[in-house]
């Protein structure tokens, strides 16, 4: 196992912890929305194939803590059947990047139910899409810029504004040779 799997495996398995863990909802939803849309680490850019995916699940993570329940209940239940469909059909970085969708679902239904939730399978699906898709070397550097990100999230207490790079077209797409990893 590279040592990179290794560090997912920690979190998986709680020996070590996972981003968004702790730390306010508006915080970790924002942090979830970026892990999803980010345009240098996030599943959009860095999973092929999910480029649209990971820009509507962005959007809806960002929604998570301000949007009405039942549109919100109604939203996700939508996009965690997709996602459950999807991930049979799709290669292996992809199948845990829909995979990381379906746990985000999970993670919503506790957040409204107001129980406690970790998003550790989220966040490990989702660090397990990057290792699949990408040398060690790479999915080192993306999984870094990630949890490195997390600290700027942990303490919101408000949602984060959307960034600017989300899209609703498609125009986001980006071959995998042209990803650059931030150093």
């Amino acid at each position: 196992m590279s040592a990179i799997s290794d560090l997912v495996y920690q979190m998986a398995t709680a020996q070590m912890e996972t981003p968004a863990l702790d730390g306010s909802d508006a915080g970790r939803w924002a942090w979830f929305a970026d892990l999803y849309d980010n345009p240098q680490w996030g599943l959009a850019a860095t999973i092929p194939n999910f480029n649209e995916a990971g820009g509507s699940v962005g959007r809806l993570c960002r929604a998570t803590t301000t949007c009405e329940r039942e549109s919100l209940m109604i939203r996700w239940e939508a996009l965690s059947r997709l996602a459950a469909i999807k991930r049979t059909e799709s290669a292996t970085a992809e199948h845990h990047a829909w995979t990381a969708v379906i746990n985000s679902g999970v993670d919503v239904h506790d957040l409204l139910d107001d129980i406690e939730y970790g998003g550790t399978e989220t966040v490990t699906s989702a660090f397990s899409a990057i290792i699949s898709a990408h040398s060690d070397v790479n999915a080192e550097k993306f999984i870094a810029q990630a949890t490195n990100a997390w600290e700027s999230y942990r303490t919101a207490t408000q949602p984060l504004a959307a960034p600017l790079f989300l899209a609703a077209s498609s125009d986001r797409t980006v071959a995998p040779s042209q990803l650059k990893v931030a150093s």
